[in-house]
C-alpha cells in the first residue's frame, strides 16, 4: 500500500480532522472509532507534563483517568478524576502513528474509488478544520498536488495569526494544518516543524 501520509500526524486532534474533513466520517462516529482504538490498546498515547514527567497512557486509563470530547469541529482530551498537575500542564501526542494507515484504510468501492484515483482535496479545505475556517474538506478535486511553499503561502494568507494569538500557538495551528494536507495527498512534502518556524517568522516584524 502506498504511503498517504497518515503516519505523519503526531495528535489526537489531528487525526480526528483526518477522519470527519477527508474521509467524511461523522464526528461522534469519528470519537468513538478513535477512542475503541485506544481502548484495545492498538493506537498508543503519550502524555508530557510541563516541567515534569512524562509516559504513556495506558490503554486503561481511557473513559477512567481522560476522555474525549468532540468541541467546536477538535477533538478535546480531558480529565475524568483528579490529576497530579494542573490539567493545563497536559499535552498528550500519538506514539505509533504508523498504524493509523493500517486501522483507517482507504476503503476501495465504486463511490470510493481505490488510492491512485481517489479524489483529492484541495489543501486550503483539508486545513479548514484546523485553522477555524467554515469549509470543512470535501474530497470533490480530482487532482492536486501542491509544493509546501505553495500551500503555505495560500494558507498564511488565508488564515492569518488571529488577534492577541501567540506566535507558538499560531505555528501550532499552521503544522497540524499541513499534516492534515499532507495526510489527505495534497501536499507533495511535510516540512519539518523547524521549516515552518523559519518560513513563518523569517520576514515577521510583528510581536
Amino acid at each position: 500500500m502506498a504511503a498517504t501520509g497518515a503516519d505523519s500526524i503526531t495528535t489526537l486532534d489531528a487525526l480526528f480532522q483526518l477522519l470527519t474533513c477527508v474521509r467524511d466520517v461523522p464526528p461522534v462516529t469519528a470519537r468513538n472509532q478513535i477512542l475503541a482504538a485506544l481502548q484495545a490498546d492498538k493506537l498508543k498515547v503519550d502524555f508530557q507534563v510541563r516541567d515534569g514527567p512524562g509516559g504513556r497512557v495506558h490503554w486503561q486509563a481511557w473513559e477512567r483517568v481522560f476522555t474525549l470530547t468532540p468541541q467546536d469541529g477538535h477533538l478535546i482530551v480531558e480529565p475524568r478524576c483528579a490529576l497530579d498537575h494542573p490539567w493545563d500542564a497536559y499535552s498528550f501526542t500519538i506514539a505509533n502513528g504508523s498504524v493509523i494507515g493500517a486501522l483507517w484504510p482507504v476503503q476501495a468501492s465504486p463511490s470510493n474509488p481505490s488510492p491512485s484515483e481517489a479524489p483529492l482535496v484541495h489543501p486550503l479545505q483539508a486545513s479548514a478544520f484546523v485553522l477555524g475556517g467554515p469549509d470543512c474538506a470535501q474530497p470533490t478535486l480530482r487532482t492536486r498536488t501542491t509544493a509546501p511553499k505553495d500551500w503555505f503561502d495560500d494558507v498564511k494568507e488565508r488564515y492569518p495569526r488571529a488577534p492577541g494569538e501567540s506566535r507558538p500557538k499560531y505555528a501550532d495551528r499552521l503544522y497540524e494544518a499541513m499534516q492534515a494536507a499532507y495526510a489527505a495527498g495534497t501536499v507533495t512534502k511535510l516540512w519539518a516543524k523547524k521549516t515552518l518556524l523559519r518560513h513563518l517568522f523569517k520576514d515577521s516584524k510583528d510581536s
